[in-house]
């Protein structure tokens, strides 16, 4: 799923979840603000979590699950 994201999100990704880097570091690994750096970490869970939920919307892995519904987006 990490894969089909695009390169700005899925890198900041990649680098803290995968390789355990902190914000700082991968800011300087990125050659990017932190502040950048936390926003495409953020766009990034989201987008990935929308992949996860497609493909397992798509697998019929959600198949008789409770919350197998249509996911509704959570505004604040």
């Amino acid at each position: 799923m990490l894969a089909r994201l695009p390169e700005h999100l899925r890198a900041p990704l990649a680098l803290r979840y995968v390789a355990g880097f902190g914000t700082g570091e991968i800011a300087e690994l990125l050659d990017l603000p932190p502040g950048t750096v936390y926003s495409h970490l953020h766009r990034g869970r989201r987008a990935f979590e929308r992949a996860m939920w497609e493909y397992a919307t798509e697998s019929g892995l959600l198949a008789g699950h409770p919350g197998a519904g249509p996911r509704q987006e959570v505004t604040r």
